[in-house]
């Protein structure tokens, strides 16, 4: 039986969230889900031990395609990709979050852990969005410490306080 195939936007998100929180609470931590379209001071989905505020941002894939030229030879490329916003009307005005995990909905193939997960702190965002592309080399841009790495989330609940960026030596394979 194939995955089952989330076209709906809200939905897509609300399933990735109630798939992140569980798998938070696995871990012990206590998660409150939070309302970001409801209320103006809610910018972010979960409160972790009533500390850290996590926003997620979910995406499924879409196909892209673009041709190359060089030296007179032509080329066309076809490939999944993933994209996120970290941005609202291009502008990031203040820190909304803690960290935003965001989850590229079957990025790994046809199977129930197809997801990939990345949990990026807020003092990591770079730019205001982000696009990850399946390829034949793993994924090796800026954020590839960040995925599948639960380990900086949970060391900034352990201790209460801010996040630290991920460093090559703290990620986790």
């Amino acid at each position: 039986m194939g995955r089952r195939v989330i076209r709906n936007r809200v939905a897509l998100h609300l399933e990735s969230r109630c798939r992140v929180a569980a798998k938070l609470k696995r871990a012990g931590l206590k998660v409150k889900p939070q309302t970001p379209w409801g209320q103006p001071w809610h910018k972010f989905d979960l409160l972790i031990n009533s500390a850290v505020r996590v926003l997620l941002k979910s995406a499924a894939a879409h196909w892209s395609q673009h041709a190359v030229v060089s030296r007179g030879r032509h080329y066309n490329y076809r490939y999944l990709t993933w994209h996120f916003n970290f941005h609202r009307h291009g502008r990031m005005p203040e820190r909304y979050a803690d960290f935003i995990i965001c989850v590229a909905r079957g990025s790994r193939g046809n199977k129930r852990s197809a997801d990939d997960y990345f949990i990026i702190p807020w003092e990591a965002i770079t730019g205001k969005t982000f696009a990850f592309h399946r390829a034949s080399a793993p994924y090796s841009g800026h954020y590839a410490a960040y995925r599948n790495n639960w380990e900086p989330l949970f060391k900034a609940v352990t201790k209460h306080q801010a996040p630290v960026a991920v460093t090559a030596s703290t990620a986790v394979a």
